[in-house]
C-alpha cells in the first residue's frame, strides 16, 4: 500500500486551535526516503509502529512520539516500510494552550509529549495502540486535545493573544502593533511565545507555502512574472527563501518526486 495521508477536522471546541488531525499509512517493504518543509505550524506527531528516522545535518534520531516545533528548514525523514501515525497540525497561534513552555523553547526541534504531559500521554499512547482504525484512533486523539485545553487556566487570554497573533500575520509589524494596541516589541514577545518565531519569518513561511502549492504554475508563467504573483519582490527574492526553506531551486525541486510533501500540499489546499 502506497502511503495514505487522510484529514479530519477538529471540531468546533479545538478548531481555533488546531487547524486539522491527521493520519499517514503505509504498507511498503523497505524504507522510504523523503523532505517535509516548513508550513508555519507547530505538530502533535505519534508513530503507532516502527519509529520514524529524522535526518538532519547534525546526525539521525528516532522520533516515536513528538511535539515537533515550527521548521526553519528542511528534514529528511526516512519512514519504515510499516506506518501507522496519527497527529494534530495546530494553527500557527493555536498550540500554546496545549504545552507548558513559549514556542520559542522548541523551535527547530522536537520534544517528548511525556515532558509535556507526563503519564496522561502514556494512558493515552495505550489507548491509539489498542484501536482498532483510524476512525477511532482520531477520535481518541480529539478528546484528549479537548480534555487538555479546557484543563487550561491561560484560556483566559487567549483573545488577546490570537488577536495579537492575527494581526501579525497580516501586516507589516508595526501596522499589526498599532492594529493590537501594543507596542512592537510587545508583539514580537508575543510572537515567539504564542506561535515559535517572529512575526516577518512566519510570514516568509506562510508566502513560500502558498508559491509551493502553485508551483507546477511557474514555468508557464516564467519565474519571473510567478515571483511577483505570489507576492516576492523579484525572481532572485523568491529563489533566495525557496532555497532557504527547501535547501534547493524551484526548478530543481520541480524536477524531483516529492509524494509525501505533494499529499501535504495538495491536503491543505482542498486538492
Amino acid at each position: 500500500m502506497p502511503l495514505s495521508y487522510t484529514e479530519w477536522p477538529p471540531g468546533p471546541v479545538l478548531d481555533r486551535h488546531v487547524d486539522r488531525l491527521w493520519s499517514l499509512e503505509s504498507k511498503t517493504p523497505g524504507t522510504s526516503a523523503h523532505c517535509v518543509y516548513p508550513d508555519g505550524c507547530v505538530e502533535l506527531v505519534i508513530h503507532l509502529e516502527e519509529p520514524i528516522q529524522r535526518v538532519t545535518d547534525n546526525g539521525t534520531s528516532s522520533l516515536k512520539a513528538a511535539v515537533v516545533g515550527q521548521l526553519t528548514g528542511p528534514i529528511g525523514l526516512r519512514l519504515p516500510g510499516g506506518v501507522s501515525t496519527v497527529g494534530a497540525r495546530f494553527r500557527p497561534a493555536g498550540a500554546r494552550p496545549f504545552l507548558k513552555m513559549p514556542l520559542s523553547a522548541i523551535t527547530g526541534r522536537s520534544l517528548s509529549p511525556t515532558d509535556v504531559w507526563g503519564p496522561a500521554w502514556v494512558e493515552l499512547q495505550e489507548r491509539l495502540h489498542d484501536a482498532r482504525d483510524r476512525g477511532t484512533r482520531i477520535s481518541i486523539l480529539r478528546e484528549a486535545l479537548e480534555h487538555r485545553l479546557l484543563d487550561r487556566a491561560h484560556r483566559r487570554r487567549e483573545p488577546f493573544l490570537q488577536g495579537v497573533a492575527a494581526a501579525g500575520m497580516r501586516l507589516s509589524v508595526r501596522r499589526a502593533a498599532a492594529e493590537a494596541g501594543v507596542s512592537v516589541r510587545t508583539l514580537e514577545r508575543v510572537f515567539l511565545s504564542e506561535v515559535g518565531l517572529p512575526p516577518r519569518h512566519l510570514r516568509a513561511i506562510l508566502r513560500f507555502q502558498a508559491a509551493l502549492s502553485r508551483l507546477a504554475q511557474a514555468e508557464r508563467k516564467g519565474l519571473a512574472l510567478f515571483a511577483v504573483e505570489c507576492g516576492y519582490a523579484d525572481q532572485a527574492h523568491f529563489a533566495r527563501e525557496f532555497r532557504r526553506f527547501t535547501g534547493t531551486t524551484p526548478a530543481a525541486f520541480a524536477a524531483a518526486a516529492h509524494p509525501l510533501s505533494d499529499r501535504l500540499v495538495a491536503a491543505r489546499d482542498g486538492r
